[in-house]
């Protein structure tokens, strides 16, 4: 997995899609790819709720879209209930 390859020490995948779910892993490969991008004081560690996690998603995108990462019909929803395609087009 290319995440791995970051050497993100708090963000390790086993299984892409479950691991995503909270919404803090994609922080961390926005920040590590784009240092500075995320603010950590909007995201919620650890995300135990299903409103945390959606919420933790949501963020992540937003960030994403700050980085001109062009996103459509996607939402933190659609990253926390595992929606593989969708999940894959953000990755990718």
């Amino acid at each position: 997995m290319w995440i791995n390859s970051l050497n993100i020490e708090e963000c390790y995948i086993n299984n892409l899609i479950e691991d995503l779910k909270d919404g803090t892993k994609l922080c961390y490969v926005e920040d590590k790819t784009h240092p500075g991008s995320v603010n950590w004081k909007k995201v919620t560690k650890p995300a135990k709720s299903r409103i945390v996690k959606v919420q933790n998603a949501n963020y992540s995108l937003e960030v994403a879209k700050n980085l001109k990462v062009h996103l459509a019909n996607i939402g933190g929803v659609d990253i926390v209930d595992g929606k593989k395609k969708l999940v894959l087009g953000v990755i990718w």
